[in-house]
């Protein structure tokens, strides 16, 4: 039986949720954490395809953390629509391969600068993972899983949350944004010995 569990609000094209992904690993390593990954559209208003993003210099400030993770980050030329990735992340979900789907999409986008908006690069995600690609498409194509995604996004809508990362502990304390892991270590202690619920928000964040 796990610790903890603990449900993550995040977007693909969120780079604090992509950096807190490292967070969640320890705790899932140290406490035995329950992990379910649900979703939330940072920018639900982009073109189905995604449009161009405007080239920065030098790393960003979440690349820089990344590095600090051990994690490889790239900026992608593209603000991806991630609405596709997402329904298909609810049909890996339906197949008991929910996280592992979320992770490579993940790193389809932040690590290699693949456009998650095109149903190709998805599909391709699903090939290289393994599972069924074919499947997938017809899926995506019949709208199998859409009301199953607006649905979690609208439970994510109900629970307020307002920002991604944001973390729900055993469904009563949410922390949003990244953190040291001290911070995280130091709410799940609290939750295992079933201190007082609240919401944690800290000036020095990261979120989208």
């Amino acid at each position: 039986m796990a610790d903890v569990r603990l449900i993550v609000f995040s977007d693909y094209i969120c780079p604090w949720c992509y950096v807190g992904q490292a967070r969640v690993q320890q705790l899932q390593k140290e406490f035995n954490a329950e992990v379910e990954w649900w979703p939330y559209e940072l920018h639900p208003g982009l073109p189905a395809e995604g449009k161009p993003r405007e080239p920065r210099p030098g790393a960003s400030r979440t690349q820089l953390m990344a590095q600090e993770e051990g994690l490889e980050m790239v900026q992608p030329a593209i603000q991806a629509n991630s609405k596709l990735a997402q329904e298909a992340t609810e049909w890996a979900r339906a197949q008991s391969k929910g996280n592992e789907f979320h992770h490579a999409v993940f790193e389809a986008y932040w690590k290699r600068g693949l456009n998650i908006s095109l149903e190709e690069v998805i599909l391709h995600v699903t090939c290289e993972m393994g599972m069924d690609a074919e499947a997938l498409r017809k899926a995506l194509r019949e709208g199998t899983y859409r009301q199953v995604l607006e649905d979690r996004l609208d439970q994510a809508r109900q629970a307020g949350v307002r920002a991604v990362p944001t973390y729900l502990l055993n469904e009563q304390y949410a922390i949003e944004g990244v953190y040291p892991y001290e911070t995280f270590r130091r709410v799940v202690k609290q939750q295992i010995f079933k201190e007082p619920a609240s919401r944690l928000q800290l000036e020095d964040r990261g979120s989208g």
